[in-house]
């Protein structure tokens, strides 16, 4: 009953959006929408942000025009989607495959003020499968964000936010396997910071606070709690940046954060921690051909319990985006650091690294492939697990209400644990309708 009910509003909703979107006012800036990701076109007297990747660049013919109201804009939009898995418990053995249907409806809010900021969002994303409805998900979230403009060269940045999300059966850091229930989970956010600039030099700071709240999940009519998982995270950074050019500048940044655990792990043990971490990087800006930061640095996880071991070790954080030429983008990103660790132990160090290319085959057809490799070593126990992606798609922007998409997913991960092991295939295919 409740698909049902999801399906007819679903359809419905796709309609109503297609008559809406003609009806619209084709001299709205479109381009707004961008700006939810940071990349303002021209809005409200803002300047173009040369430092844009292929597939995000301002595309007007086929852009959202969006609803405005007053000097706020609205981007409302669904995407439905269907997907073949063929291991959709990512297991070693007794496979099964499965089909999936999905629908996303969102809705996006930003200001077009020539100072200040103000963008909000909320979504939901929910799939059914067919025969495997153990894995059934609704995904839902709200986010509020903006930016006061104290000077021209100081802000305020501030967002909140509340999510229901899932853990999947192919999550990295999964707790359930085979039949089993997915796990659900609520999530609160808020992060604030401050950043100004002193001619060469630039200083910001941070904070962020995170709370999670985990459910409990059945699998073969047996309770598992997760209580032991809930947690609260704050902490925040402090960096100091230098610009020894316009196109190249040195940072360095320190980081703290605090893990403090409801309760105790299955095992007894308390969980509650402190990370401290120091890096140093560098920035780099030639406009519109190379950007984004690379850094390294050091990190320690420190321990309550006695039972667990301090853990530290090197860090990195990268994001480097190249146009390679006006029509094709190869992006850079990865990332080492100690994550929560869903067995009730101490830390694990994940090492991840990807390269996704993004090509422009024609002004609304752009192709995308990405190659993926990630390592979960997990501290105090002999588990350790290497993923490796690899994926290719495209998007046929229709008309500017109407988009298009194709995707493939090859997943394959080996574990030290027994019957850890598994690989998967994922085909999808969606439609958006957009306004």
């Amino acid at each position: 009953m409740r698909w049902t009910l999801l399906t007819t509003t679903a359809l419905g909703a796709l309609v109503v959006l297609s008559g809406m979107a003609s009806a619209q006012d084709t001299g709205a800036i479109g381009e707004a929408q961008q700006a939810l990701d940071n990349r303002a076109y021209q809005i409200g007297g803002q300047e173009v942000d040369p430092n844009v990747a292929v597939q995000d660049r301002p595309r007007p013919d086929y852009d959202p025009l969006g609803i405005r109201r007053g000097s706020f804009y609205f981007f409302p939009s669904i995407d439905a989607s269907v997907s073949y898995d063929s291991n959709v418990n990512a297991t070693q053995n007794n496979e099964k495959d499965d089909i999936i249907f999905g629908l996303t409806p969102r809705i996006n809010m930003v200001t077009d003020w020539s100072r200040h900021r103000l963008e909000a969002s909320a979504y939901l994303n929910a799939a059914k499968y067919l025969e495997q409805d153990e894995n059934d998900f609704t995904d839902y979230g709200l986010d509020l964000g903006g930016r006061y403009d104290v000077s021209s060269a100081g802000a305020f940045r501030g967002e909140i936010s509340y999510d229901h999300l899932h853990e999947g059966k192919d999550d990295n850091d999964r707790i359930t396997v085979g039949e089993g229930d997915v796990v659900e989970y609520d999530l609160y956010s808020a992060t604030g910071g401050y950043q100004h600039r002193f001619n060469r030099i630039a200083l910001s700071g941070n904070l962020v606070y995170r709370l999670y709240d985990w459910d409990s999940f059945n699998i073969g009519g047996v309770t598992i709690d997760q209580d032991y998982r809930n947690r609260q995270e704050y902490g925040g950074n402090l960096r100091l940046t230098y610009a020894l050019s316009p196109r190249l500048g040195l940072f360095t940044q320190a980081d703290y954060l605090f893990y403090n655990y409801d309760n105790p792990s299955p095992g007894g043990n308390e969980q509650d921690s402190e990370k401290y971490g120091l890096r140093v990087g560098t920035s780099v800006d030639f406009t519109s051909i190379l950007f984004g930061e690379a850094s390294i640095g050091y990190v320690k996880q420190a321990y309550k319990n006695d039972a667990f071991d301090d853990e530290d070790g090197v860090s990195a954080d990268i994001g480097l985006t190249w146009n390679v030429t006006t029509l094709s983008t190869l992006q850079l990103v990865g990332s080492r650091d100690f994550l929560p660790s869903s067995t009730g132990g101490s830390s694990r160090l994940s090492t991840d690294i990807a390269l996704i290319a993004h090509h422009e085959l024609l002004r609304n057809l752009i192709l995308n492939g990405t190659i993926a490799y990630e390592n979960e070593d997990y501290k105090q126990s002999p588990l350790e697990k290497d993923i490796y992606q690899i994926g290719f798609g495209a998007d046929y922007l229709i008309t500017r209400n109407f988009a298009a998409g194709a995707e493939y997913l090859y997943k394959d991960q080996d574990s030290t644990a027994q019957g850890g092991d598994y690989d998967k295939h994922v085909v999808m295919l969606r439609l958006r309708a957009q306004m």
